[in-house]
């Protein structure tokens, strides 16, 4: 579950057990104190390890920020931090 708080920023949960409809602790997304103008919009997608997720923000100058999953094997071997990574998109040149 994603969300974005009121200064921007990007915020996940996990649920504890699939199905359990408990959920942990809200944990910063992004990596970076960056702040985003809309909130997230997450996707579907299938890379090398299977079925995966990611989401899309835009900030304040309208570019985009994709972030994907990490790897379940990346995410073990990290004890704090974030459970996405970010992609650099182009930036985008007014006309």
């Amino acid at each position: 579950m994603l969300a974005r708080d009121p200064n921007g920023q990007i915020y996940f949960t996990e649920e504890t057990a699939q199905g359990s409809k408990t959920f942990g602790e809200w944990k910063i997304a992004q990596q970076d104190t960056a702040t985003y103008a809309t909130d997230p919009t997450t996707f579907t997608y299938t890379d090398s390890n299977g079925p995966t997720w990611g989401f899309i923000v835009r900030d304040a100058d309208n570019q985009s920020h994709v972030y994907t999953t990490r790897p379940p094997t990346l995410r073990s071997l990290r004890s704090t931090g974030t459970a996405f990574v970010e992609h650099a998109l182009p930036k985008v040149q007014a006309p």
